[in-house]
């Protein structure tokens, strides 16, 4: 009968940690955390909603401090709206994260969609923003640039 008794705490005991084991890899596998979530827009309805739109090439690869956001410096090409021309270049803010920061390349062109936050420019990977040679289709969607 002892046995009995034994092999019946045994089997609720294995049931136990499945069942735990098993509600450990939903709750991960639901986690919200580990995706960034983006409105689709048309391009016309994201040019219309973005602060600046411009092309930019980047000068160097972009500075990830340890706890924060990061920035890119970059010069500007054509603009659409949103930043006058500089001969300095601009700082562009990148939300952090390789989730929906997004990831900038060295000397390379973007047609940049930015949200403005107080006086700083803000890009991230929900702004549209895209590498200048995959961009045809939407700047032929964009209104001529500014003179």
């Amino acid at each position: 009968m002892e046995r009995e008794g034994e092999a019946g705490d045994s089997l609720l005991v294995l049931r136990t940690l499945l069942t735990i084991i098993l509600l450990s890899v939903i709750l991960l596998a639901a986690s919200p955390a580990s995706a960034c979530e983006c409105k689709q827009s048309s391009p016309a309805r994201t040019f219309e909603t973005a602060d600046a739109v411009f092309e930019a090439t980047t000068l160097e690869p972009i500075a990830w401090p340890a706890d924060g956001d990061g920035t890119v410096r970059v010069t500007v090409g054509r603009r659409w709206k949103g930043v006058e021309p500089s001969s300095t270049g601009l700082e562009l803010h990148v939300t952090r994260g390789k989730s929906c920061g997004y990831q900038f390349k060295a000397k390379t062109s973007y047609l940049v969609f930015a949200t403005k936050k107080g006086e700083v420019l803000w890009v991230s990977l929900c702004s549209a923003t895209q590498p200048l040679a995959d961009a045809k289709a939407t700047l032929e969607k964009l209104p001529p640039p500014a003179p």
